[in-house]
């Protein structure tokens, strides 16, 4: 539903993080800070647990959303599953203990990082707020 009910809206993003059992909070200046992107990052809602981490971020512009999303790296190696369209970009990289990935789409720009072990939550989570599709 996300990408048709309007994905600007970070709200919802966190509202179907707290229905899934996560805790999203505001990380727009902790964002901001950490990542060096200052006035690019509009807000940001991110949930931080053990062995988990999405920050939901939405950018000033698309165009800005695709630079940053071609600067960042992922923090592991391994098997990279990659998919661009006229709309969405992913990048996933699986290792036999965790799994990353970035996704962008329009303005908004998902990182993803998590154990291997909570991967099958993680992205059916995500695939219910229309982030990510097989």
């Amino acid at each position: 539903f996300f990408l048709t009910s309007g994905t600007s809206d970070l709200d919802k993003f966190r509202k179907a993080a707290a229905a899934a059992g996560y805790t999203a909070v505001d990380s727009t200046e902790d964002i901001r800070q950490s990542w060096g992107i200052g006035s690019m990052l509009i807000r940001s809602v991110s949930v931080h647990e053990d062995s988990l981490r999405l920050d939901f971020c939405r950018l000033d512009s698309a165009d800005g959303c695709r630079r940053l999303y071609a600067g960042m790296t992922l923090p592991i190696t391994g098997e990279v599953t990659e998919s661009n369209t006229l709309s969405r970009q992913v990048y996933a990289v699986d290792t036999p203990t965790n799994f990353s990935a970035k996704i962008c789409i329009g303005q908004m720009l998902l990182y993803v990082f998590t154990t291997q072990e909570d991967k099958a939550d993680v992205l059916a989570f995500l695939e219910s707020v229309g982030y990510w599709g097989k």
